[in-house]
């Protein structure tokens, strides 16, 4: 009988070693290798026979890191089998470390008392499987993507039970939701009403034998209310039996609607466009971003190097770009790799030289970790749409800016193009809104004259012209006209529509009522004007230029202008003159008699050659004078106002400043220059810097850059080197300056010498630090006698004083608070505020400050929403210190309240801590100042919250220096929420 059984297990053995199934037997918890068949140790393992008898993880180093160690473990503990599917085992074979994907199983073995002895390890090699599949899926993904990049779907017609399938896109187009096969009759349905007999007589016809099976049509889809959703250009085949029965019908759908868009566009400006490509003539490529190798359709290398070369590397490609266009190119593609999108439009140079526009589209495909494993793409030359566009943008660009109404119509008489001055002439907003009959442009009684005249005009002689009122959508105002129609043909002479260019004759008419008044205007004119003939006699002089030269009323005019000026000036006179007669004009100034005192009258004249319009002779010249003497006033009263406002400010005490709208410095007075010992004129524009410490002149500009950017109030100290070779501290403050018309143009300011008072500041913080120092001693040991005493009479069972005690105890704690706020104020000051950082669970530092805080408050509930586990690395006592400061504030400063929120949570990195109270609040106008020193609440109730305001300003401090920040939102008579946040990782 042993025999028997030795004999079948030696058979046994020899099917596990001969089986083409990887099998392998693992003895004890340390996973000693057994048994392993050749599949296993030659074709799975990569090994030999060595690997017997040592454990799995002697054998197979590689196996570390990867999860398979612990797997066996959890079979050989809990007796329970694990099966896998497709999981990615890294195996090193040949040196190399490669990825391999197998199904497989450890089978647990058991002992006599069900006891785990060892795990059966069998596995199949999918990896090819696996590897196919995902090729299968790229190629479908890359179609996908080409399709869509094309704005193509693709479409079935099940003939015998007349129900269509389609993709997508297809579906979409024609506004189905549902994924469902449609009927032919419904979706026949969605096709426009004008458009279905063309489209169902297409496919009647490719559903014929005699018609090759081929179907191409273009109609436009609707929706459920018969509004216009898209322009389709379908494209298909239709397929027969031997009988010509056809069997199958199916095709593609590309989206024209935009190309549909742009003819009409064209049609309608200048009724000279074309049909745009009915399919763009693209081509694919696919492109590895390991090896950086390309592969592409003969129809891409034709598109970029005009020819359909194969065996074309990337560079090869790149090498056709113009070089001008490279930066184009690579910006693209560095912008893609943020957006995973490929964009843009080059030129690229064929090999004949000849220079194409091409358009370029694509995606990345990125791997499970983001990063980019291939680029797919398509591109399609589009240098006539280019170059088409180019003119009509021309074109367009010259109509849309015309002074005149221009517009196209069918010949229905229905607009279909009106340029930006149409529509503001008939008071439209939009092109779709202009898209009306034409009788409706003019007044009802004008319909009449453009039935019976102006359309048989058009007819019989091409063209029309003449005087029409047109109406104002808007006002309904009348708009007199000049309107000019001109007949459109095609190319059998059959009428299209027309154009029409109308000249709103309104500017005309107000223009000769304006005439009318303009003497009157020229009469009362600021200015002197007069016109004087070629002898020299002024034949006009308004009444302003009778009042310069002290004329008197009667007669009208002085018969020679000779008079009109000194004896001295005379030969400058004809040198004006000659100017005039050579240049054709005279701009300067020009002395004139009083003809009444003999004054000097300084006046600023031009004057402008007039010329016979036949002959282009001069006739004289018309001259507008300009009396000086106000503004000489002006400008002398202005001259001495700056004299007065320099004195001002160069005996100021103050250092003065001005800017300009472009931040500037423009000017600074002599207490600065006095200051800095540098000239004016190097404190300009940005040289002021330069009298700034090197210490603080990054933070001066930056704090002036911030305010001067938002247009507010600024404020700043910084240290100056003065001239005497000290530094002196500085305070500066300014305000931002508005025209009349509320145009922001700079800022006026001051700055103020403030050394004095930092020495003060400085010597009260060192007061404060000796003097809390020396008090923190005493306090300690009354601290310590009061607890004695309070131990002493609790024994003694003295409630009263006991209670008394403890009350004193709590007043030495507030009095320890003070004190160690003030030495860490003191610390603060003198930069020796030391953190020791490390690694600890913020919700747990949380959980156990809420628990003590909790029992100092039996009004208020601390609530605590804890969202994030993460850990900081930070001083834990100091943000102890934070936590418990805006908790016992929130506290605090919500006696009505009767619930404190805490929670944390993650957000950009960072780790998050916010506290919530429904207190009091905060006024918007005080936000900004909580977390200064010594600030408190101001008003009614600075009395009702006692301290010294600066837990907050230390809070700050600590996180500010931790690399976090510090915050708070607060409506007043709501609550506030304050929060802290610090950063996750530690640089």
């Amino acid at each position: 009988m042993e025999k028997v059984l030795d004999n079948d297990a030696a058979a046994f053995r020899i099917l596990i070693e001969e089986s083409l199934t990887p099998i392998a037997l693992y003895a004890g918890r340390e996973m000693h290798i057994q048994i392993a068949n050749k599949a296993m140790i030659y074709d799975t393992w990569g090994k030999d026979t060595s690997v017997i008898g040592k454990t799995l993880q002697q054998a197979l180093p590689e196996l570390d890191n990867q999860p398979f160690h612990q797997l066996l473990d959890d079979v050989f503990t809990t007796g329970q089998a694990y099966h896998a599917t497709e999981d990615l085992v890294k195996m090193e074979i040949d040196g190399q470390l490669q990825n391999f994907y197998y199904n497989f199983t450890y089978q647990p073995l058991l002992n006599a008392e069900s006891e785990v002895w060892g795990i059966l390890n069998t596995a199949t090699n999918v990896t090819d499987l696996v590897l196919a599949r995902r090729r299968a899926d790229e190629a479908e993904e890359n179609l996908n993507f080409a399709l869509t990049a094309a704005g193509v779907g693709t479409w079935n017609l099940d003939i015998q039970q007349q129900l269509i399938s389609w993709d997508a896109n297809t579906r979409s187009y024609h506004g189905f939701q549902q994924k469902a096969n449609i009927s032919y009759s419904a979706v026949l349905k969605s096709i426009h009403p004008d458009d279905q007999l063309n489209v169902n007589a297409a496919i009647n016809q490719a559903l014929q034998p005699s018609s090759s099976g081929q179907y191409d049509t273009k109609f436009r889809t609707v929706d459920a209310e018969g509004k216009l959703l898209h322009w389709l250009h379908c494209k298909g085949k239709a397929y027969f039996d031997k009988s010509g029965t056809p069997y199958r019908f199916s095709g593609i759908t590309q989206n024209i609607s935009q190309q549909v868009q742009a003819d009409e566009k064209m049609r309608s400006t200048e009724q000279l466009a074309q049909l745009a490509l009915d399919n763009i003539n693209a081509g694919t490529f696919l492109l590895d971003m390991a090896t950086n190798q390309v592969s592409y359709t003969p129809v891409f290398a034709r598109v970029l190097t005009g020819r359909e070369d194969i065996g074309l590397t990337h560079q090869d490609f790149i090498n056709h770009v113009h070089p001008d266009d490279h930066h184009i190119r690579d910006e693209a593609y560095n912008k893609a790799k943020q957006t995973g999108r490929l964009t843009y439009e080059a030129r690229f140079i064929w090999h004949d030289q000849s220079v194409h526009w091409i358009r370029t589209v694509g995606n990345y495909i990125f791997d499970e970790h983001k990063q980019p494993l291939r680029f797919a793409g398509i591109a399609y030359d589009f240098t006539a749409e280019a170059e088409a566009s180019h003119e009509q943008q021309k074109l367009l660009w010259l109509i849309d800016n015309s002074n005149d109404f221009i517009s196209l119509s069918d010949w229905n008489g229905t607009l279909t193009f009106l340029n930006k001055a149409g529509l503001q002439m008939m008071g439209l907003d939009s092109l779709e809104d202009a898209r009306r009959a034409q009788k409706e442009y003019v007044m009802p009684n004008e319909i009449e004259k453009l039935r019976t005249i102006i359309n048989p005009t058009l007819l019989e002689h091409g063209r029309w012209a003449g005087r029409i009122n047109y109406r104002n959508f808007k006002t309904g105002e009348t708009i007199p006209a000049y309107a000019t129609s001109l007949l459109l043909k095609n190319a059998a002479g059959q009428p299209l529509g027309r154009a029409s260019i109308v000249r709103d004759l309104r500017p005309e008419l107000k223009a000769e009522e304006e005439q009318m008044k303009l003497v009157s205007v020229v009469d009362n004119n600021f200015d002197g004007i007069a016109v004087v003939n070629i002898e020299g006699a002024v034949t006009y002089l308004n009444t302003k230029g009778r009042e310069i030269i002290g004329y008197p009323t009667e007669p009208n005019v002085v018969p020679n202008a000779h008079e009109y000026f000194f004896q001295e000036d005379v030969p400058h006179n004809l040198q004006i003159s000659e100017a005039i007669n050579t240049h054709g004009y005279f701009a300067g100034k020009q002395r004139y008699r009083h003809l009444n005192t003999g004054a000097e009258v300084h006046t600023f004249a031009y004057a402008t050659r007039l010329n016979d319009p036949v002959t282009g002779d001069m006739t004289g010249f018309s001259i507008v004078i300009r009396d000086l003497g106000p503004e000489i006033a002006a400008q002398q009263a202005l001259q001495a106002s700056e004299a007065l406002f320099r004195g001002i400010t160069t005996a100021s005490p103050t250092a003065l400043w001005m800017s300009n709208a472009q931040g500037h410095i423009t000017y600074v007075n002599q207490i600065w220059v006095n200051w800095t010992g540098i000239p004016l004129e190097l404190h300009l524009g940005s040289g002021w810097l330069s009298a700034v410490s090197n210490e603080d002149a990054e933070q001066a500009i930056n704090k002036f850059t911030h305010d001067f950017l938002q247009q507010k109030y600024h404020e700043s100290q910084f240290r100056i080197e003065h001239q005497d070779g000290t530094q002196r501290w500085i305070s500066c403050t300014g305000n931002p300056q508005y025209d009349t018309a509320g145009h922001f143009t700079g800022y006026i300011g001051a700055c103020v010498d403030i050394t004095e008072q930092k020495q003060l500041q400085q010597q009260k913080d060192e007061f404060i630090g000796v003097a809390s120092h020396e008090l923190k001693t005493p306090v300690t040991s009354i601290k310590a006698y009061a607890q004695i005493l309070e131990a002493t009479f609790r024994k003694e069972s003295d409630v009263k004083k006991t209670n008394m005690l403890a009350k004193m105890n709590n007043q030495i704690d507030r009095l320890t608070t003070l004190i160690t706020d003030l030495l860490d104020v003191t610390k603060i000051q003198s930069g020796r505020l030391q953190l020791n950082n490390d690694y600890f669970s913020l919700n747990q530092l949380v959980t156990d400050l809420t628990e003590d805080l909790q029992r100092t408050t039996h009004h208020h509930q601390l609530v605590t929403e804890l969202q994030s586990a993460s850990e900081v690395y930070a001083d834990k006592d100091r943000i102890s210190q934070v936590i418990t400061n805006l908790v016992t504030n929130a506290i605090k400063y919500s006696p009505q309240a009767e619930k404190i929120i805490i929670r944390t949570y993650t957000d950009n990195n960072a780790l998050y801590l916010s506290v919530q109270d429904f207190g009091i609040g905060i006024s918007a106008d005080k936000k900004d100042r909580v977390f200064e020193q010594f600030y408190r609440v101001s008003g009614d109730k600075q009395h009702t919250f006692p301290g010294l305001g600066l837990g907050l300003y230390i809070s700050a401090e600590i996180i500010k220096r931790a690399g976090g920040k510090i915050g708070v939102h607060s409506k007043e008579g709501e609550g506030s929420t304050f929060y802290f946040a610090l950063p996750l990782k530690h640089e």
